[in-house]
């Protein structure tokens, strides 16, 4: 099971566009291939009870509960999207991404398996980065569709009008991934004793923030200027400040959300302050309007629907059909809203608490472990957490990237690890 669960980390980066089978109404990839084979192995596991002390003594469901209780809620859903066919995508990458996080937490608990899986996603992280480059160089694009990303022929005149995109259908999509490379390279940088590993992780630095800054990908460009500012402010921050600033932060937020939603009063102010200084700022059109109205809509629609939302998959048709704020796009951009107007509230902070819980347990492992290995790439893992919040507004949603639920995976998989290894002193 542990040499098909890291085949399923290495799949994943290879997407659909480099090995898969079209089935008509789906791509059979090789990473939904192997959850399959993983999850009938897994199946007969039970059914036989092979080993089955065993793994019930590595299976536990403190983290990945949240992930399954989203799942159950995208299937309870179809009782009232107004879209089958949409609940049905959304369904099908929730379903996967779940199951994966299950594996990954389940099969690769120990340090040998924390430090694979880092190394799996470091390699393939800086194979993108390398497609990236010749990209770049020599204008060379195997998958992306040039007359969408090159619609005025700007390509062939100079390096400095291209943008690297890899396998990914747009340039925030990359970006985002190379962000968690960084960060990645940044773990491999601190914990490896191979001055070779520490030259390319530098390498990957500083190539992917040129890539983030190439690309133009503003919630990526912010997010990595926020992680990097976090990894050196959360060595100087005392844990009673750092929960005093978390717990004011939550309040304040679900205070505010509870208040949009219950008072048409407060969200048609809340509408006009945030156009008015958007409108101050930005010409007319430009796109940062256009986001902001998309998740006045998306407060909106979790308003009629009474906080549970509008079900897996169905916030584009609702973008389309019952947007009362003009937008240029069906997708919120936000991952955090859509799964808050997607998925309700109940899952919203059931995921949310989640989150600033994996924080806390980091930044306890950082400022008071013994273990070094630990220390190290729990002070990078909280960076990335706070880049994230920034870095997952860029992409259209973040539930359809395979990639990203395999990441969360990994993480879980080392808080985990860290759980039984950590010696907080």
């Amino acid at each position: 099971m542990k040499k098909l669960t890291y085949l399923l980390v290495i799949s994943v980066f290879f997407g659909t566009q480099m090995f898969s089978v079209p089935l008509g109404f789906a791509e059979l990839s090789m990473y939904r291939l192997t959850v399959l084979v993983l999850l009938m192995g897994t199946v007969l596991t039970f059914i036989n009870k092979d080993d089955l002390s065993h793994l019930n003594h590595r299976i536990s469901f403190s983290y990945s509960t949240v992930f399954f209780f989203w799942l159950f809620y995208a299937l309870v859903s179809v009782l009232w999207v107004e879209n089958l066919s949409r609940w049905l995508y959304g369904t099908f990458f929730i379903a996967f991404g779940t199951i994966s996080i299950y594996f990954i937490s389940t099969y690769l608990s120990s340090k040998r398996d924390s430090k694979r899986l880092i190394m799996i996603v470091f390699v393939m992280t800086l194979m993108h980065q390398l497609i990236g480059w010749i990209e770049l160089l020599f204008n060379t694009y195997f998958w992306a569709d040039l007359n969408y990303i090159d619609k005025y022929n700007q390509f062939d005149k100079s390096i400095t009008e291209r943008v690297p995109i890899s396998i990914f259908q747009n340039i925030n999509d990359y970006a985002t991934l190379i962000l968690f490379s960084i960060f990645i390279a940044l773990i491999v940088l601190f914990t490896s004793k191979h001055l070779l590993l520490k030259f390319i992780s530098l390498f990957m630095i500083g190539s992917g923030s040129f890539f983030i800054f190439q690309a133009g990908s503003r919630g990526n460009q912010l997010g990595l200027i926020v992680g990097l500012f976090a990894l050196a402010l959360v060595k100087i921050m005392d844990l009673s400040i750092s929960r005093k600033i978390f717990m004011t932060a939550g309040v304040l937020a679900g205070l505010f959300v509870i208040a949009v939603i219950l008072s048409p009063a407060i969200r048609n102010f809340t509408s006009e302050t945030i156009s008015m200084i958007i409108e101050t700022q930005f010409r007319e059109g430009y796109s940062n309007r256009y986001r902001v109205h998309l998740i006045l809509n998306s407060l909106y629609f979790l308003g009629v629907t009474f906080g549970f939302g509008v079900g897996a998959g169905n916030l584009e048709h609702w973008m389309t059909n019952h947007a009362i704020y003009e937008v240029d796009a069906r997708n919120v951009h936000n991952w955090f809203i859509e799964i808050l107007a997607g998925y309700g509230i109940v899952t919203f902070v059931l995921y949310t608490l989640m989150y600033f819980y994996m924080m806390r347990k980091l930044y306890n492992n950082f400022k008071y472990s013994n273990n070094s290995y630990i220390q190290k790439v729990s002070w990078v893992l909280l960076s990335y957490l706070f880049a994230f919040l920034f870095s997952s507004i860029s992409s259209a949603s973040n539930i359809i990237i395979e990639w990203q639920w395999i990441s969360w995976g990994v993480i879980i998989a080392f808080i985990k690890y860290s759980d039984e290894h950590a010696k907080i002193t």
